[in-house]
């Protein structure tokens, strides 16, 4: 019999005799606030993150930097660039 379950090994006649242990409501909320403050943290990381990406091209002068043409580009292979020298 087909359960369509991507672990073939496990099948639902095996999940019904599996035991869990059922958590505390007092301990899921506390669960749930790291879970919460976790992804506060990696929203506002995400954020410092950038303010200091502006900063650094900023400070470097490159905040807005566009390549004024294709021409500025010099791109050769390695080979080319050491049979030119020998």
């Amino acid at each position: 019999m087909s359960t369509d379950n991507v672990q073939p090994w496990l099948s639902m006649f095996k999940l019904r005799n599996l035991r869990l242990y059922k958590l505390s409501f007092l301990f899921q909320g506390f669960i749930e606030k790291l879970v919460f403050a976790a992804y506060t943290i990696l929203k506002k990381s995400k954020s410092v993150y950038q303010q200091a990406e502006d900063l650094l091209l900023s400070e470097l002068g490159l905040k807005d930097w566009q390549p004024t043409t294709e021409e500025s580009f010099a791109v050769k292979s390695c080979s080319e660039s050491f049979l030119s020298s020998d």
